[in-house]
């Protein structure tokens, strides 16, 4: 609970520092089942290439259930909320999308040691192995601008990035 705590802090306090205010508009139920759709077929594309952090994360559904939001609140206020608001004071919308993809995946590959010692455990080739870190990290990349596009250009509901990652996260898990 730890990593996720700290996320959660530190965008709190940059919303304050940046002076951004999320909006939290009701729901439309298409943009809605958008967010659910892509997160389920992300979660299964992420179960089908290991997720590396998802083998190491053991607890019971109650407080996964916990956890999983908590990630999801806490990277979206991050990487949305904040840095993509901020890449597009300087940046049209879709490059600034394309930016905050670009961080949000990087940031993904701080423990890179141990995301090449999972994928190497599953293949004896490191020429596989660099192929399963490179899907990796365009799956990432990929899921960041989805979640960049769903909080959208006019709309600007941090809730529908919110739901996609925690359905995604949650379709990880319920599947391994």
């Amino acid at each position: 609970f730890s990593q996720p705590a700290i996320a959660l802090v530190i965008s709190y306090a940059s919303l304050k520092l940046f002076r951004i205010k999320l909006q939290f508009s009701p729901i439309i139920n298409s943009t809605l089942l958008r967010s659910v759709f892509f997160g389920l077929a992300f979660g299964a594309v992420f179960h089908l290439i290991t997720e590396p952090s998802a083998s190491s994360i053991n607890m019971p559904l109650n407080l996964l259930l916990v956890y999983l939001a908590i990630i999801a609140v806490s990277e979206e206020i991050l990487f949305r909320g904040i840095l993509l608001n901020l890449a597009e004071r300087a940046f049209s919308f879709d490059i600034a999308v394309l930016l905050q993809s670009l961080v949000f995946s990087s940031a993904h590959f701080i423990s890179i040691n141990s995301i090449f010692s999972h994928y190497g455990s599953l293949s004896n080739s490191a020429i596989t192995t660099v192929l399963y870190v490179s899907v990796y990290y365009v799956l990432l990349y990929s899921f960041s601008m989805v979640a960049g596009f769903l909080y959208g250009r006019e709309d600007r509901n941090i809730m529908y990035p919110i739901i996609f990652h925690f359905t995604t996260n949650l379709t990880l898990f319920l599947m391994r």
